[in-house]
Protein backbone atom coordinates (compact mmCIF):
# COMPACT_ATOMS: atom_id res chain seq x y z
CA UNK A 1 0.00 0.00 0.00
CA UNK A 2 1.34 3.44 -0.89
CA UNK A 3 2.01 5.71 1.36
CA UNK A 4 -0.54 8.37 0.75
CA UNK A 5 -2.75 5.89 1.27
CA UNK A 6 -1.63 4.38 4.59
CA UNK A 7 -2.07 8.12 5.58
CA UNK A 8 -5.62 8.73 4.39
CA UNK A 9 -5.87 4.92 6.02
CA UNK A 10 -5.27 6.80 9.13
CA UNK A 11 -7.36 9.91 8.83
CA UNK A 12 -10.19 7.55 8.52
CA UNK A 13 -9.13 5.08 11.36
CA UNK A 14 -9.38 8.26 13.57
CA UNK A 15 -12.84 9.40 12.53
CA UNK A 16 -13.91 6.01 12.63
CA UNK A 17 -13.02 5.55 16.78
CA UNK A 18 -14.50 8.76 16.99
CA UNK A 19 -17.92 7.42 16.56
CA UNK A 20 -16.68 4.28 17.87
CA UNK A 21 -15.91 1.94 15.01
CA UNK A 22 -13.02 -0.35 15.51
CA UNK A 23 -10.45 -0.58 12.41
CA UNK A 24 -7.80 -2.54 11.95
CA UNK A 25 -4.71 -1.10 9.98
CA UNK A 26 -6.23 -3.30 6.99
CA UNK A 27 -9.82 -4.08 7.70
CA UNK A 28 -11.37 -6.92 6.13
CA UNK A 29 -14.61 -4.85 6.60
CA UNK A 30 -15.93 -5.47 3.60
CA UNK A 31 -15.33 -7.95 0.24
CA UNK A 32 -14.19 -6.74 -2.85
CA UNK A 33 -17.13 -7.72 -4.68
CA UNK A 34 -19.22 -6.00 -2.09
CA UNK A 35 -17.17 -3.48 -2.43
CA UNK A 36 -16.72 -2.75 -6.07
CA UNK A 37 -20.56 -3.06 -6.03
CA UNK A 38 -21.38 -0.59 -3.88
CA UNK A 39 -18.81 1.73 -5.26
CA UNK A 40 -20.20 1.19 -8.79
CA UNK A 41 -23.52 2.40 -7.36
CA UNK A 42 -22.49 5.33 -5.64
CA UNK A 43 -20.42 6.70 -8.86
CA UNK A 44 -16.77 5.35 -6.95
CA UNK A 45 -13.54 4.68 -8.16
CA UNK A 46 -11.55 2.01 -5.82
CA UNK A 47 -8.47 3.48 -4.27
CA UNK A 48 -7.02 0.40 -4.21
CA UNK A 49 -7.83 -3.54 -4.14
CA UNK A 50 -6.66 -4.99 -0.87
CA UNK A 51 -9.60 -4.51 0.90
CA UNK A 52 -8.84 -0.93 1.89
CA UNK A 53 -12.20 0.95 2.36
CA UNK A 54 -10.99 3.86 0.13
CA UNK A 55 -12.78 5.17 -2.38
CA UNK A 56 -12.68 8.42 -4.46
CA UNK A 57 -15.70 9.95 -6.02
CA UNK A 58 -15.26 9.72 -10.11
CA UNK A 59 -15.96 13.03 -11.58
CA UNK A 60 -18.94 12.23 -13.21
CA UNK A 61 -20.51 14.12 -16.37
CA UNK A 62 -23.15 16.51 -15.41
CA UNK A 63 -22.50 15.99 -11.60
CA UNK A 64 -21.42 18.35 -8.85
CA UNK A 65 -18.74 16.48 -6.76
CA UNK A 66 -20.35 17.78 -3.94
CA UNK A 67 -24.15 19.06 -4.74
CA UNK A 68 -25.98 19.58 -7.71
CA UNK A 69 -25.68 23.59 -7.96
CA UNK A 70 -25.67 24.36 -11.57
CA UNK A 71 -22.59 26.70 -10.90
CA UNK A 72 -20.53 23.42 -10.71
CA UNK A 73 -20.78 20.75 -13.48
CA UNK A 74 -18.85 19.63 -16.27
CA UNK A 75 -20.03 19.59 -19.77
CA UNK A 76 -18.46 17.78 -23.40
CA UNK A 77 -16.34 19.69 -25.47
CA UNK A 78 -14.72 19.51 -28.60
CA UNK A 79 -11.55 21.14 -29.07
CA UNK A 80 -9.92 23.48 -32.09
CA UNK A 81 -9.01 21.87 -35.05
CA UNK A 82 -5.51 22.60 -35.84
CA UNK A 83 -5.53 25.73 -37.84
CA UNK A 84 -8.79 26.97 -37.05
CA UNK A 85 -9.09 30.43 -36.34
CA UNK A 86 -8.12 31.33 -32.00
CA UNK A 87 -11.30 32.54 -30.84
CA UNK A 88 -12.11 32.51 -27.07
CA UNK A 89 -14.22 29.66 -25.74
CA UNK A 90 -17.60 30.11 -23.97
CA UNK A 91 -16.43 29.29 -19.91
CA UNK A 92 -19.61 28.07 -18.99
CA UNK A 93 -20.92 26.44 -21.69
CA UNK A 94 -17.88 24.03 -23.64
CA UNK A 95 -15.98 22.57 -20.81
CA UNK A 96 -14.12 19.31 -21.21
CA UNK A 97 -15.71 16.45 -18.95
CA UNK A 98 -11.94 16.71 -17.22
CA UNK A 99 -12.98 20.90 -15.82
CA UNK A 100 -14.96 21.15 -12.88
CA UNK A 101 -16.57 25.09 -12.95
CA UNK A 102 -16.63 25.85 -9.22
CA UNK A 103 -17.55 29.40 -9.99
CA UNK A 104 -18.01 32.06 -13.11
CA UNK A 105 -14.21 32.48 -12.60
CA UNK A 106 -12.75 29.45 -11.27
CA UNK A 107 -12.02 26.44 -12.85
CA UNK A 108 -10.71 23.44 -10.92
CA UNK A 109 -8.98 20.79 -13.18
CA UNK A 110 -9.63 16.95 -11.75
CA UNK A 111 -6.18 15.07 -13.11
CA UNK A 112 -4.92 11.80 -12.40
CA UNK A 113 -1.68 10.66 -11.04
CA UNK A 114 -0.73 6.87 -10.35
CA UNK A 115 1.46 5.45 -8.11
CA UNK A 116 2.84 2.57 -9.62
CA UNK A 117 1.54 2.86 -12.67
CA UNK A 118 -1.91 1.40 -10.77
CA UNK A 119 -3.28 3.42 -8.00
CA UNK A 120 -4.66 6.48 -8.91
CA UNK A 121 -4.68 9.35 -6.22
CA UNK A 122 -5.91 11.98 -8.18
CA UNK A 123 -4.27 15.51 -8.26
CA UNK A 124 -5.41 18.76 -9.46
CA UNK A 125 -4.68 22.51 -11.46
CA UNK A 126 -7.11 25.12 -11.13
CA UNK A 127 -7.89 28.23 -13.76
CA UNK A 128 -8.31 31.42 -12.35
CA UNK A 129 -9.99 34.22 -14.77
CA UNK A 130 -8.71 37.77 -12.93
CA UNK A 131 -10.43 40.89 -12.94
CA UNK A 132 -8.40 41.98 -16.23
CA UNK A 133 -9.44 38.67 -17.91
CA UNK A 134 -5.89 37.22 -17.42
CA UNK A 135 -5.63 34.05 -16.34
CA UNK A 136 -3.52 32.53 -13.76
CA UNK A 137 -3.02 28.65 -13.35
CA UNK A 138 -2.70 27.14 -10.11
CA UNK A 139 -0.79 23.65 -10.10
CA UNK A 140 -0.10 21.43 -12.87
CA UNK A 141 -1.45 17.84 -13.52
CA UNK A 142 -2.05 15.95 -16.75
CA UNK A 143 -4.12 17.34 -19.35
CA UNK A 144 -5.71 15.19 -21.65
CA UNK A 145 -6.30 16.41 -25.43
CA UNK A 146 -9.84 18.41 -24.55
CA UNK A 147 -8.61 20.12 -21.76
CA UNK A 148 -5.14 21.29 -23.57
CA UNK A 149 -7.24 22.61 -26.23
CA UNK A 150 -10.13 24.55 -23.99
CA UNK A 151 -7.08 26.31 -21.81
CA UNK A 152 -5.32 27.23 -25.15
CA UNK A 153 -8.09 28.66 -26.87
CA UNK A 154 -9.31 30.30 -23.64
CA UNK A 155 -6.34 31.87 -23.03
CA UNK A 156 -5.27 32.62 -26.40
CA UNK A 157 -2.14 29.97 -26.70
CA UNK A 158 -1.42 31.47 -23.49
CA UNK A 159 -0.97 35.32 -24.43
CA UNK A 160 -3.62 35.56 -21.23
CA UNK A 161 -2.02 33.38 -19.46
CA UNK A 162 -0.58 35.56 -16.66
CA UNK A 163 1.46 33.40 -14.74
CA UNK A 164 2.02 29.37 -13.98
CA UNK A 165 1.96 29.05 -10.14
CA UNK A 166 3.09 25.40 -8.40
CA UNK A 167 1.79 25.55 -4.70
CA UNK A 168 3.30 22.18 -3.31
CA UNK A 169 7.19 21.35 -3.19
CA UNK A 170 6.92 17.70 -3.79
CA UNK A 171 4.38 18.01 -6.66
CA UNK A 172 6.87 18.50 -9.47
CA UNK A 173 6.09 15.82 -12.45
CA UNK A 174 4.03 17.96 -14.67
CA UNK A 175 5.48 21.25 -14.13
CA UNK A 176 7.82 20.75 -17.10
CA UNK A 177 4.97 19.49 -19.59
CA UNK A 178 2.80 22.38 -18.49
CA UNK A 179 5.54 24.90 -19.56
CA UNK A 180 6.30 23.71 -22.86
CA UNK A 181 2.88 24.44 -23.79
CA UNK A 182 3.16 28.02 -22.32
CA UNK A 183 6.58 28.56 -22.69
CA UNK A 184 6.34 32.45 -22.57
CA UNK A 185 4.42 32.14 -19.77
CA UNK A 186 5.96 33.41 -16.23
CA UNK A 187 6.78 30.48 -14.30
CA UNK A 188 6.38 29.94 -10.19
CA UNK A 189 7.81 27.66 -7.81
CA UNK A 190 8.45 26.70 -4.60
CA UNK A 191 12.57 26.74 -3.71
CA UNK A 192 12.42 23.05 -4.29
CA UNK A 193 10.59 23.17 -8.05
CA UNK A 194 13.73 25.39 -8.72
CA UNK A 195 16.32 22.62 -7.32
CA UNK A 196 14.17 19.70 -8.75
CA UNK A 197 13.62 21.06 -12.00
CA UNK A 198 16.55 23.26 -12.68
CA UNK A 199 15.85 23.55 -16.01
CA UNK A 200 13.09 25.16 -16.00
CA UNK A 201 13.14 28.98 -16.34
CA UNK A 202 12.18 30.02 -12.95
CA UNK A 203 10.94 33.07 -11.59
CA UNK A 204 13.71 34.05 -8.53
CA UNK A 205 10.14 34.80 -6.59
CA UNK A 206 9.81 31.27 -4.59
CA UNK A 207 5.86 30.63 -3.92
CA UNK A 208 6.46 30.16 -0.46
CA UNK A 209 8.12 33.85 0.29
CA UNK A 210 6.40 36.78 1.93
CA UNK A 211 7.09 38.77 -1.52
CA UNK A 212 4.89 36.07 -3.52
CA UNK A 213 1.64 36.88 -0.91
CA UNK A 214 1.64 40.59 -2.51
CA UNK A 215 2.29 39.37 -6.61
CA UNK A 216 -1.51 39.20 -7.20
CA UNK A 217 -2.67 41.77 -4.75
CA UNK A 218 -6.02 41.36 -3.22
CA UNK A 219 -7.23 38.90 -5.92
CA UNK A 220 -5.17 35.71 -5.11
CA UNK A 221 -3.54 35.40 -1.74
CA UNK A 222 -1.67 32.32 -0.08
CA UNK A 223 -1.01 31.48 2.97
CA UNK A 224 1.87 28.98 3.80
CA UNK A 225 1.44 27.07 7.28
CA UNK A 226 4.00 27.34 10.34
CA UNK A 227 5.60 25.61 12.36
CA UNK A 228 6.19 22.65 10.20
CA UNK A 229 9.24 21.98 8.06
CA UNK A 230 8.06 23.53 4.52
CA UNK A 231 10.29 21.24 2.68
CA UNK A 232 10.92 18.27 4.79
CA UNK A 233 13.96 16.03 3.75
CA UNK A 234 11.48 12.63 4.15
CA UNK A 235 9.65 12.80 1.00
CA UNK A 236 6.94 11.15 1.51
CA UNK A 237 5.87 13.84 4.46
CA UNK A 238 3.48 15.99 2.41
CA UNK A 239 2.13 17.92 4.63
CA UNK A 240 3.02 21.80 3.70
CA UNK A 241 1.89 23.83 0.58
CA UNK A 242 1.04 27.02 -0.33
CA UNK A 243 -3.17 27.56 0.10
CA UNK A 244 -4.39 29.69 -2.35
CA UNK A 245 -7.77 32.02 -2.22
CA UNK A 246 -9.34 33.33 -4.27
CA UNK A 247 -11.93 35.94 -2.79
CA UNK A 248 -14.25 36.40 -5.82
CA UNK A 249 -15.22 32.81 -6.04
CA UNK A 250 -15.12 32.37 -2.46
CA UNK A 251 -12.73 29.39 -2.94
CA UNK A 252 -9.68 27.75 -1.36
CA UNK A 253 -7.02 25.55 -3.62
CA UNK A 254 -4.91 23.19 -2.01
CA UNK A 255 -2.99 20.19 -2.52
CA UNK A 256 -2.00 17.96 0.95
CA UNK A 257 -2.22 19.88 3.28
CA UNK A 258 -5.99 19.96 3.87
CA UNK A 259 -7.83 16.88 2.50
CA UNK A 260 -11.53 15.99 2.05
CA UNK A 261 -12.93 13.21 1.10
CA UNK A 262 -16.20 11.35 0.60
CA UNK A 263 -16.99 8.02 2.29
CA UNK A 264 -18.48 4.95 1.08
CA UNK A 265 -20.51 2.68 3.30
CA UNK A 266 -19.54 1.12 6.18
CA UNK A 267 -17.71 4.06 6.87
CA UNK A 268 -20.21 6.54 5.74
CA UNK A 269 -23.08 5.37 8.00
CA UNK A 270 -21.28 6.56 10.63
CA UNK A 271 -18.84 9.28 8.81
CA UNK A 272 -20.52 10.75 5.72
CA UNK A 273 -17.34 12.78 3.98
CA UNK A 274 -14.66 14.55 6.11
CA UNK A 275 -12.36 17.20 5.84
CA UNK A 276 -8.80 16.93 7.43
CA UNK A 277 -5.49 18.20 7.96
CA UNK A 278 -2.74 15.89 6.36
CA UNK A 279 -1.99 13.07 8.97
CA UNK A 280 1.64 13.27 8.74
CA UNK A 281 1.08 16.70 10.55
CA UNK A 282 3.18 15.02 13.92
CA UNK A 283 6.49 14.49 12.04
CA UNK A 284 6.66 18.02 10.58
CA UNK A 285 6.39 19.85 13.19
CA UNK A 286 9.60 21.32 13.89
CA UNK A 287 11.23 20.06 16.67
CA UNK A 288 12.06 23.24 18.72
CA UNK A 289 10.40 25.30 21.30
CA UNK A 290 7.53 27.90 20.13
CA UNK A 291 6.97 25.18 16.73
CA UNK A 292 3.05 24.47 18.11
CA UNK A 293 2.35 28.06 18.71
CA UNK A 294 3.24 29.32 15.76
CA UNK A 295 1.24 26.45 13.94
CA UNK A 296 -1.34 26.81 15.92
CA UNK A 297 -1.64 31.22 15.30
CA UNK A 298 -1.52 30.03 11.67
CA UNK A 299 -4.29 27.66 11.66
CA UNK A 300 -6.30 29.91 13.74
CA UNK A 301 -5.61 33.01 11.09
CA UNK A 302 -6.51 30.20 8.31
CA UNK A 303 -10.20 29.11 9.87
CA UNK A 304 -10.96 33.21 10.10
CA UNK A 305 -9.62 33.51 6.37
CA UNK A 306 -11.95 30.50 5.53
CA UNK A 307 -15.29 32.49 6.56
CA UNK A 308 -16.16 33.51 3.43
CA UNK A 309 -15.02 30.69 1.76
CA UNK A 310 -17.53 28.63 0.37
CA UNK A 311 -15.30 25.94 -2.26
CA UNK A 312 -12.45 23.78 -0.93
CA UNK A 313 -10.42 22.18 -3.75
CA UNK A 314 -8.21 19.69 -2.93
CA UNK A 315 -5.27 17.27 -4.61
CA UNK A 316 -6.07 14.19 -3.82
CA UNK A 317 -9.83 14.01 -3.38
CA UNK A 318 -11.81 16.03 -4.84
CA UNK A 319 -13.58 19.45 -4.15
CA UNK A 320 -16.51 20.60 -1.80
CA UNK A 321 -19.04 23.29 -3.60
CA UNK A 322 -20.71 25.49 -1.74
CA UNK A 323 -20.45 24.13 2.41
CA UNK A 324 -19.24 26.87 5.06
CA UNK A 325 -15.52 25.27 4.75
CA UNK A 326 -14.51 27.43 7.78
CA UNK A 327 -16.48 25.03 10.12
CA UNK A 328 -14.70 22.19 8.54
CA UNK A 329 -11.48 23.42 8.72
CA UNK A 330 -11.86 24.45 12.10
CA UNK A 331 -13.51 21.23 13.11
CA UNK A 332 -10.44 19.55 11.16
CA UNK A 333 -7.99 21.56 13.39
CA UNK A 334 -10.16 20.35 16.72
CA UNK A 335 -8.74 16.88 15.67
CA UNK A 336 -5.21 17.86 15.88
CA UNK A 337 -5.26 18.93 19.37
CA UNK A 338 -3.58 16.05 21.20
CA UNK A 339 -1.12 15.86 18.35
CA UNK A 340 -0.21 19.32 19.18
CA UNK A 341 -0.11 18.60 23.06
CA UNK A 342 2.43 16.18 22.73
CA UNK A 343 4.88 17.52 20.91
CA UNK A 344 4.23 21.01 23.05
CA UNK A 345 4.97 19.03 26.18
CA UNK A 346 8.44 17.63 24.51
CA UNK A 347 9.39 20.39 22.55
CA UNK A 348 7.78 23.57 24.71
Amino acid sequence: MGQLSRDLLDLLASDAQHHAVALEPNPLLVSTTHLEATSRALGLHVLERDFTPLVYPALRHGKNTESTLPSAKTHSHVPRLAGAPHRSYDLHVSLPSQVLEVAPSFFNIRGHFRIGGLIDVKTQASLVRLASGDFVLLDSCDLDEATTAWIQATTNDGERLQAIVHLHPFHTVYAKTVHELFPKTPLFGTSRHQDEKSELPWDELTTESDAFGERFGDELRFSVPQGVDFIPDDENLHFSSVLAFHPESATLHVDDTLNYARLPAPIGWFVKDAVRFHPTLSRVLEAEKGAVAAYRAWAETLIEQCRPIRNLCTAHTHSLIDADVATRVEDAYQRTASTLRKHEAKYG
